[in-house]
């Protein structure tokens, strides 16, 4: 004859703790995105993107000090291969412009 299980062994032997787990991780996750759609809803509705055009004066002139730094610097590039930063660093230590 089989011998009856204890009411606490047979719930052990169905209860899988990592399950449970992972279903309420699921339950979480799904609220979570749930209340993330909604506030992104909220965010657009109350404050939406607004583009912004850079205002640009094309027909600025530089001063013609500068202008002829910069053409110092370019040729100072140029002819060293160095980067804008460098190249800018370069002519001030060495005192190729003033």
């Amino acid at each position: 004859m089989e011998r009856k299980r204890a009411r606490y062994e047979q719930i052990d032997f169905y209860f899988n703790p990592e399950k449970e787990v992972d279903k309420y991780y699921a339950e979480i996750d799904t609220a979570y995105r749930g209340l993330k759609a909604e506030v992104e809803r909220f965010l657009a509705y109350e404050f939406p993107k607004r583009s912004y055009k850079r205002k640009t004066n094309s027909n600025r002139r530089l001063p013609e000090k500068m202008r002829q730094r910069n053409e110092i610097v370019k040729r100072v590039m140029k002819e060293k291969n160095l980067r804008l930063g460098p190249a800018s660093k370069y002519v001030k230590e060495h005192g190729l412009w003033n």
